[in-house]
């Protein structure tokens, strides 16, 4: 039976936790400022919405209520509603791969090729019929085993997902030593971000390895 509800990809996910922490800090920030300090800011924040404005011919400013007339609770919630930004792919059909999945099956491409031709002489076969089913059973298993961990990441209860990151990152990788290293610290990193993180270095594999071998030349 098909699921049809849409679900978010791993990115995404970790996205709306960030901006929901960014948002909290807003908050708290907005919250220990001065009547007069709260007001000059939400000035500004309008200031700058018109520079924007006049840049790209819009009049989104004026959708706002004059900040001289607004009271404190308002102009808190208009500084929190108006942090963050815009989410990436909100959504994928709930049958669909997930982009995280299909990038780490990408990279582990040349590993089944390799796999297959191993497991192709070591049973005596030959010829393409049997390298196309054998290469067939070995995506199948990889990709099914990938978007099993996927899901089991995001699943983690928080203090478990810090000291497994690095564990999730090799995992996916299937790549060098250089490649399944996790350039972060999961302990000093929020929920959110660390997911992310992930996110961002399975991508990063999915480059060519003279692209990945320059970034960490230029990240040292």
């Amino acid at each position: 039976m098909n699921n049809s509800t849409p679900r978010m990809t791993l990115a995404t996910d970790a996205y709306f936790i960030i901006e929901d922490e960014y948002k909290a800090r807003i908050a708290a920030e907005a919250n220990a400022l001065s009547d007069d300090e709260l007001r000059k800011r939400v000035f500004d924040y309008k200031a700058e919405k018109i520079i924007s404005d006049a840049r790209n011919g819009t009049n989104w400013a004026a959708y706002d209520p004059d900040p001289a007339d607004m009271s404190r609770e308002d102009m808190i919630d208009l500084l929190v509603g108006n942090a963050g930004g815009c989410a990436p792919t909100l959504a994928i059909p709930a049958d669909a791969d997930d982009p995280l999945v299909l990038d780490a099956q990408e990279v582990r491409r040349e590993e089944w090729e390799r796999n297959v031709a191993a497991a192709i002489e070591a049973m005596g076969l030959s010829g393409p019929a049997a390298a196309a089913q054998h290469r067939a059973v070995a995506e199948e298993a990889e990709l099914s085993y990938l978007r099993q961990l996927t899901e089991e990441t995001w699943e983690l209860p928080e203090a478990e997902l810090r000291w497994r990151a690095e564990e999730i990152v090799a995992k996916l990788a299937g790549g060098t030593d250089g490649d399944k290293k996790f350039p972060h610290d999961p302990n000093r990193m929020s929920r959110g971000h660390l997911l992310a993180a992930i996110a961002d270095h399975i991508n990063w594999l999915t480059w060519s390895p003279e692209w990945r071998s320059h970034t960490r030349l230029a990240a040292e």
